[in-house]
């Protein structure tokens, strides 16, 4: 009897024990789950950190894919432009490609090329290959630029010329055969730019990634299936791009803008040293 005591008492005790372990377990997880006071580093609290290459990226890519609003090219561009492509304290829309003083939504191009601006596809549309969601619409790959310079740009990639010529009306853009690679005509913009242009050709491989093996035979220029995603020569000129110019307080303003229309975040402009983290080996 007295040894039926013990092992019942034995038992209760284990039991207790056990309860109180998973009550400890389940503290800990709450509060390994608390949020980061700084609102872009809570955005990218799913993304596993100490990844490196094409892990990395996917681990980006699940992030930047959730819960976007998709706009509607039609009705939605022009006026986010008016938000997200400003000059401080104004209303003149920031050109990539010119100087010209354009303002929202009075020099919007709506048939008339001369002294207006457009919707610029930086991955251009033609490439997609039918499929256009969400990215044919999606602010991180459209920007707001002189429809003549951006005709003249028709779907080239951009990337470094090799003694390229001005482009007419634009601000020192050049049209020429690329530096890298053999390619005969890319678009080249002025420095200062640079950095932007290829940070969003890295946000594309990053949030397209399973698509971009599925774009037409003009895309293969730059982009390939699978990782790295990108051909030689996209790998050195947009490497070469993010290094040369660095992350500048106009893309963290339009990024900071975008993320409130379309809730999602170019990462490589929050986090620029993830450009290594993913395409280190290669630089």
């Amino acid at each position: 009897m007295k040894k039926l005591l013990r092992i019942i008492s034995l038992s209760l005790l284990l039991i207790t024990y056990g309860c109180n372990t998973k009550e400890n377990q389940n503290d800990n997880l709450e509060d390994t789950s608390e949020e980061s006071s700084d609102p872009i580093e809570n955005y990218y609290k799913l993304v596993i950190k100490n990844l490196t290459g094409d892990s990395l990226l996917k681990s980006i890519n699940i992030v930047i894919k959730l819960n976007v609003k998709v706009l509607s090219y039609s009705s939605d561009l022009y006026p986010a432009y008016s938000k997200t492509d400003v000059y401080p304290n104004t209303t003149t829309i920031w050109d990539l490609y010119s100087t010209k003083n354009y303002n929202y939504p009075t020099d919007e191009n709506h048939g008339v090329q001369t002294g207006t601006y457009n919707r610029e596809h930086m991955i251009p549309q033609s490439w997609f290959n039918g499929i256009t969601t969400p990215i044919y619409s999606d602010l991180f790959n459209v920007y707001p630029t002189d429809s003549e310079v951006n005709a003249k740009r028709a779907n080239m990639p951009h990337g470094d010329t090799n003694n390229g010529t001005i482009v007419t009306g634009s601000d020192n853009c050049k049209i020429g055969r690329s530096k890298y690679g053999n390619i005969s005509q890319v678009f080249e913009v002025k420095d200062e730019y640079k950095g932007d242009i290829a940070r969003t050709y890295l946000y594309a491989a990053c949030r397209y990634y399973g698509d971009v093996g599925k774009w037409n035979a003009e895309a293969r220029s730059v982009f390939v299936t699978g990782y790295p995603y990108f051909t030689d020569f996209g790998l050195t000129q947009y490497l070469s791009w993010h290094i040369q110019d660095p992350v500048s307080e106009k893309e963290i303003y339009r990024n900071n803008e975008v993320y409130k229309l379309q809730n999602n975040r170019n990462p490589f402009i929050d986090h620029p040293e993830w450009v290594e983290s993913i395409w280190g080996s290669y630089m």
